[in-house]
């Protein structure tokens, strides 16, 4: 018997390390062909539209059974701190040793599903085949940039009907190549919703055509979120915009959910950041609402830890971004090429204009979500005036379970929900629960039900 268990986790050692090493965190190799058959609708009650924090309660009672995991093993917002608001010690409720999360042995689960939703790239260069339904559209962003994306707006008896658009933005470097993207979007098009599939600054078709505005990482990336909103709520039969990140994506997502909320007198936009910023938008953006998908909100510490080579075998995880990132510095022709996450910003920065050490520590700043030793992130989701909801998994190896924990308990906005379940590893929901990961998503952007900003 032990004989046979060492060459079944041998075989998943194998099958998890050669899924991962197709990518990093973003690109599907499992495609999870998702739709109306997977929805399970949340009762609409006579105050069904409430704030976030709440709504998801309400919801969880419905949705929670699709979850193949106990009820009380879910953490919702409320449960991730204690009475005098510290956080919890997510990993003791979940029975987890967060020193064995990346490895095969410790955490097979969530490697698993981090395997089947892996993704990696940033440096696709062949255009992938059209999606049914969908549109290649250019929105002009300012005067000089165009980002590339994927329109598909949903009819019914051959007629296109009002409802609100969800931005879809991929994981890590991604473009539109990304399978869970095109199973996304085709399922949300098919349950009523309008969609576009996003390229940002830099990546895809976005940046084969403007390679002058380089990837940002998400810095000016986030301003353009709101002229993107701007956009689609121009057009006819869109009521409102709704957006969803997926890993470092989830973060632009969080911090668009803040900059919309925010001003430019926020101490948390570094002068040299505002300067490379388009202006300002004035009005509410992505009514509809924010999903974060396994957010990387210790980013900084990922950041430290790819300064050191990984091996596939002893940590799949940062060696399959690692994978990703010298693919990309190979592909702009960086030098020298290396694994390395913080030369990788260095090199892109400096491409777009501001690879000064200064400017770069600004960007940071910007970008911070949860404070780091003498870097303080200014509690950016307390100005969050639309509906956000962040979903992770404790079994995440690559962004903490308990920075989400740490971030939601220092948030007092009832605008900001988060949800932690037992599994689902990294981005991988649609294959470790795809009837909870899409009825979520629906109840959440559908008029009938959605929560409501406040």
């Amino acid at each position: 018997m032990r004989t046979r268990r060492r060459l079944g986790d041998a075989a998943l050692v194998l099958t998890a390390a050669a899924l991962l090493a197709l990518g990093g965190c973003g690109y599907s190799e499992v495609p999870v062909d998702v739709g109306p058959a997977d929805v399970t609708v949340v009762p609409a009650a006579a105050d069904a539209h409430r704030p976030a924090r709440v709504w998801l309660v309400n919801a969880q009672r419905t949705l929670g059974p699709l979850l193949p995991e106990p009820a009380d093993a879910v953490l919702l917002t409320d449960a991730m701190h204690d009475a005098s608001g510290h956080a919890i010690d997510v990993y003791k409720h979940f029975g987890r040793d967060p020193k064995k999360l990346r490895t095969i042995f410790g955490n097979r689960s969530g490697i698993r599903a981090t395997a089947q939703g892996a993704s990696g790239g940033g440096y696709n260069v062949n255009r992938p085949p059209p999606w049914p339904g969908f549109q290649e559209v250019l929105l002009p962003i300012g005067e000089n940039l165009q980002l590339a994306g994927r329109l598909g707006m949903a009819t019914r008896d051959g007629q296109v009907i009002d409802a609100p658009c969800i931005v879809l933005l991929p994981g890590l470097l991604g473009d539109n190549a990304v399978r869970r993207s095109r199973d996304l979007a085709t399922g949300l098009r098919a349950c009523g919703l309008h969609v576009l599939s996003l390229e940002q600054r830099g990546l895809g078709l976005t940046g084969l055509l403007d390679p002058a505005h380089a990837y940002s990482w998400g810095v000016p990336s986030t301003g353009d979120l709101m002229y993107v909103s701007d956009w689609l709520t121009a057009r006819e039969h869109v009521t409102a915009t709704g957006l969803i990140g997926f890993c470092w994506s989830a973060n632009t997502a969080l911090l668009a959910a803040w900059y919309d909320g925010t001003d430019d007198n926020d101490p948390m936009i570094p002068e040299r950041i505002r300067r490379l910023t388009l202006p300002r938008r004035g009005g509410r953006h992505y009514t509809a609402g924010v999903i974060a998908f396994s957010p990387v909100i210790g980013f900084e510490r990922v950041i430290e830890e790819l300064q050191t080579p990984q091996s596939m075998l002893a940590d799949p995880i940062l060696a399959s971004m690692q994978k990703t990132i010298r693919g990309r510095m190979e592909f702009m022709r960086y030098q020298p090429v290396s694994g390395s996450l913080r030369d990788c910003i260095r090199f892109d920065c400096g491409r777009a204009g501001y690879g000064d050490p200064q400017t770069i520590a600004d960007g940071l700043t910007f970008l911070r979500l949860l404070s780091w030793p003498g870097h303080p992130a200014g509690n950016k989701l307390a100005k969050v005036r639309v509906p956000a909801l962040i979903v992770h998994a404790a079994n995440d190896p690559l962004g903490t379970a308990q920075a989400v924990a740490d971030l939601v308990s220092e948030t007092d906005n009832p605008n900001v929900a988060a949800v932690m379940l037992a599994g689902g590893g990294h981005v991988g929901f649609a294959p470790y629960a795809r009837g909870y990961y899409m009825s979520l998503i629906v109840n959440f952007f559908s008029p009938a039900t959605a929560p409501r900003g406040q």
